[in-house]
């Protein structure tokens, strides 16, 4: 048989034996702070009324005329006109707007209306003249260019109510 040889075994490693770190001591509790006042939300500041004031209403409304917004400018005189059913103003420029929209009888009709309240006033005399003028109705365009002139001879419309009176009579 064949010899059997012992062969030392080298004896096995000590066990390791991890050394136990110390443990981190627990983080301190959160410090309860009086918490700062929080800032109040800003709060959007409520509109700023409209102004709905018969003169502020003029203004926007001629405004959108100018801008070439007749139908806009229309609503905002008839606001006017609920308020104060008097105002020539408001008549005139509705009328304009009428003018600007090429209808013709509302136009007149408005200038009429504003003519009845104040006979003399500029804005309705050299919009109906001008109302006429568009329709062809030449006798009652002179008419009013000429009253507009007999009123107002330095009106900022003078200019072209004389104009208007040389190509009528032409």
């Amino acid at each position: 048989p064949p010899e059997v040889v012992a062969v030392p075994v080298p004896p096995p490693p000590p066990p390791v034996v991890e050394e136990k770190k110390p443990e981190p001591p627990p983080p301190p509790p959160p410090e309860v702070k009086a918490e700062a006042p929080k800032p109040e939300p800003v709060k959007a500041e409520p509109p700023k009324p409209v102004d709905t004031s018969p003169k502020a209403l003029l203004a926007q409304a001629a405004k959108w005329r100018d801008r070439g917004k007749a139908e806009k400018a229309l609503d905002l005189y008839g606001r006017v006109l609920e308020q104060d059913p008097e105002s020539v103003e408001a008549l005139s420029g509705r009328g304009w707007c009428y003018v600007d929209m090429s209808e013709y009888g509302p136009a007149e009709q408005s200038f009429l209306s504003a003519l009845q309240k104040a006979p003399r006033f500029e804005e309705a005399l050299i919009g109906l003249a001008e109302t006429y003028r568009f329709q062809g109705k030449r006798p009652e365009a002179l008419k009013y260019y000429q009253q507009y002139l007999d009123h107002h001879p330095d009106g900022e419309d003078a200019p072209t109510a004389k104009n208007a009176i040389e190509q009528l009579k032409e």
